[in-house]
């Protein structure tokens, strides 16, 4: 690595899977059980990949990242890669990218809204790891 990890990449996943265990506890969390699928279109290889991230009473279950749009899940979030990019780099809200269509949303979003703050835990945990777009 030398001015960090390719966004997306394997090695990139890695180090946000260490990142999250290590920083996002069930109290950060709320305690929440969810599911949340973030796809990742256009990316600059030409394929779609997602991101998978469960919850459970707060706990990390399940995390994955992979090719396509991802299994089904509580919310789904797809949106380009350049704006993911921008959401990432912390250059555009993420509330702000849904209510403004730039991202769109599978699921409720009232309950989506409601679980806006932890989200905001779990991309900055996200936007603090060295990464190159």
């Amino acid at each position: 690595m030398s001015d960090g990890f390719e966004y997306l990449s394997e090695t990139w996943f890695e180090q946000a899977k260490s990142s999250i265990k290590e920083k996002i506890t069930p109290k950060i969390m709320k305690y929440n059980t969810f599911h949340l699928v973030s796809v990742f279109q256009n990316c600059p290889d030409g394929k779609d990949k997602y991101l998978s991230v469960q919850y459970k009473k707060g706990e990390l279950g399940d995390i994955e990242m992979g090719e396509g749009n991802g299994p089904s899940a509580t919310f789904k979030i797809y949106g380009d890669y350049k704006v993911f990019t921008k959401i990432n780099q912390r250059e555009l809200n993420a509330k702000l990218a849904l209510l403004s269509g730039k991202v769109k949303l599978k699921g409720s979003k009232i309950k989506a809204l409601k679980l806006a703050s932890i989200t905001d835990h779990f991309l900055e945990v996200l936007s603090e790891i060295p990464t190159v777009y």
